[in-house]
């Protein structure tokens, strides 16, 4: 209700991915989230959501490569499917992050894509444990929710943004004319 409620008000989009973060991990205390976006030309993701993470990770992370092999957020977004690091201590495709990652007191990470209607990924819903594991089905369950609230809330908030966009041309082009 609290996510529907932001975003059939004034809220701004940080504002609602931030709502979808902070009830999932209500739901499970546990689990620390963070929602990346894709940037206009798709190829970085740039951090919009993550309360709950230290300042000093969500600096390192703020805008990421999307590679085959880079942490589970750039590999989810290069491949469309959810990427699993069950011990990022170990795992290769932290290298670049993994420093960050340990200082901040995280061992595991599942990233999963957040999809549009026509199936384009859009960004990530990135999910982190304190201690190295695999997800469980319920977390799972919880991180696809979330990644399609996220979707619906992304897509919202771009076509309220094109229809002003458009009104706004329609505007001046009518301003203009009457001159």
């Amino acid at each position: 209700v609290e996510i529907m409620e932001k975003l059939a008000g004034s809220a701004s989009l940080n504002e609602v991915l931030g709502t979808i973060v902070s009830r999932v991990e209500r739901e499970n205390p546990a689990l620390l989230c963070s929602i990346q976006l894709l940037n206009d030309d798709g190829s970085r993701l740039v951090h919009a959501a993550g309360p709950s993470l230290p300042r000093d990770y969500l600096a390192a992370i703020s805008s990421i490569p999307v590679a085959p092999a880079l942490g589970c957020c750039g590999t989810a977004a290069f491949t469309g499917r959810r990427a699993i690091s069950d011990d990022i201590a170990i795992d290769s495709r932290w290298r670049d992050y993994r420093a960050a990652a340990l200082g901040a007191g995280l061992r595991a990470w599942w990233s999963e894509p957040i999809r549009d209607a026509a199936g384009r990924v859009l960004g990530t819903f990135a999910t982190y444990q304190r201690q190295p594991g695999a997800p469980s089905a319920d977390d799972l369950a919880s991180i696809e929710n979330a990644a399609r609230f996220a979707a619906v809330a992304i897509g919202r908030r771009r076509s309220e943004e094109a229809l002003y966009e458009s009104e706004a041309r329609f505007t001046h082009a009518f301003e203009d004319s009457a001159v």
